[in-house]
């Protein structure tokens, strides 16, 4: 194992040991299929996603030889999908990760249905926020907002089990308040981010039940830090109603 391998199994080790982080939930866990119209899918997720604090190195923090990266780290939460027409589908979908919270919402489009072969994008918009750091006496609040963009490609095999291929991409402007024990304020940023990836999965539906486990990989753009390849897993129970 290189330095730089020991490296970063040490940071997320310690990442999650002390689990001080505000988390951006990069999962799919869905199909191009819309829920049909006017009914409504719940599902419970857990999955991997980015370590906020991980994807923005102040240029004190910049290391010589380069190797800040992003971090990956576990968040829970539910999706909420409606079938808004035949062919597209509305919804929202929060979690949780220790301290913060997240949100996204988002329109699912049909493209192409040909067959059994279904192709759909998914634009949204994802927000995070974390107001409970306290370091050395001073409250530090982060904040994130920007817009997602998801095309899927699905496979149905047949009414138990489809399989789908998804490409993402966010852009994410981060922003941190620093509240000093002495009543001052200090603001950083917003500072950008580019982070996309692709995902794999399939989903087995017996009556109105369905699971999908996942797995893929995300490509980070850490400001002042070195440009990050994470493998990335979820698993999600849901109900049709």
């Amino acid at each position: 194992m290189n330095k730089f391998s020991i490296r970063f199994a040490l940071l997320i080790a310690l990442a999650l040991l002390f689990g001080a982080c505000a988390v951006i939930d990069t999962s799919t866990l869905d199909t191009a299929i819309p829920v049909p119209h006017r009914h409504v899918e719940v599902s419970y997720y857990n999955a991997l996603g980015l370590d906020l604090y991980s994807l923005v190195y102040s240029d004190y923090d910049e290391m010589e030889d380069n190797e800040n990266v992003a971090l990956p780290m576990p968040v829970n939460g539910f999706n909420f999908g409606y079938g808004l027409t035949e062919d597209a589908e509305i919804g929202a979908r929060f979690w949780t990760s220790f301290l913060n919270v997240g949100g996204r919402a988002y329109l699912k489009y049909l493209l192409n249905h040909e067959n059994n072969s279904y192709v759909a994008i998914v634009p949204g918009i994802t927000y995070i926020f974390r107001a409970v750091d306290k370091v050395n006496d001073d409250y530090v609040n982060t904040k994130s907002f920007g817009p997602e963009l998801q095309l899927l490609y699905t496979y149905r095999h047949n009414q138990f089990l489809s399989f789908t291929l998804a490409a993402r991409g966010n852009i994410n402007q981060i922003t941190e308040q620093i509240d000093f024990y002495n009543d001052s304020d200090e603001i950083n940023g917003p500072y950008l981010v580019y982070h996309g990836g692709v995902r794999g999965n399939f989903e087995l539906r017996l009556g109105k039940l369905l699971f999908i486990p996942e797995l893929g990989a995300e490509l980070v753009n850490v400001r002042n830090g070195k440009l990050t390849l994470l493998p990335t897993t979820g698993v999600s129970l849901g109900l049709e109603l």
